[in-house]
């Protein structure tokens, strides 16, 4: 392999590679077959790469996906399975039921959760403050009990 021969084709094929570089190389592709393989080759690889990149001619409508879906072979068994699934049976709509049910049951659960939390929280908060009150008296003996405060 030569990296470098590799660069100048890449960089010919990009229209990158400067006018002497591009002769020297057509030249050398010209009086050696291996380097003319290796440009054939890349350019083939470039142009299968350009062409799966490309976007399709026509746009997909149902029957053409249809028909790609029918030449892939493992799809076969799920083609057959399908038709077993029946929305009139109650099994489907029993799983349908009980995904709701399930959703809806923790919901309400985080809910309250939530507020359980957040009333835990007031009442940490309270107790903070009301212990911040108790060193501030204990700091100032003449200071109002915190039960005076209210009802004054």
């Amino acid at each position: 392999m030569n990296s470098r021969l590799d660069a100048h084709i890449l960089a010919w094929l990009d229209g990158e590679l400067d006018p002497n570089a591009q002769r020297d190389l057509l030249e050398e592709a010209f009086n050696d077959p291996e380097t003319e393989a290796r440009l054939h080759a890349w350019r083939e690889d470039l142009a299968a790469f350009d062409a799966a990149l490309a976007p399709p001619e026509a746009r997909y409508t149902f029957a053409t996906l249809r028909a790609r879906l029918e030449t892939i072979t493992p799809l076969d068994e799920i083609r057959l399975f399908l038709p077993r699934l029946r929305l009139d049976s109650p099994v489907p709509r029993f799983a349908v039921a009980a995904m709701l049910a399930a959703a809806l049951g923790s919901s309400w659960l985080l809910g309250r959760f939530q507020r359980a939390q957040a009333d835990a929280a007031d009442r940490l908060r309270d107790r903070s403050d009301f212990v911040d009150d108790i060193v501030a008296m204990s700091a100032d003996p003449s200071a109002p009990w915190p039960e005076d405060t209210d009802q004054a």
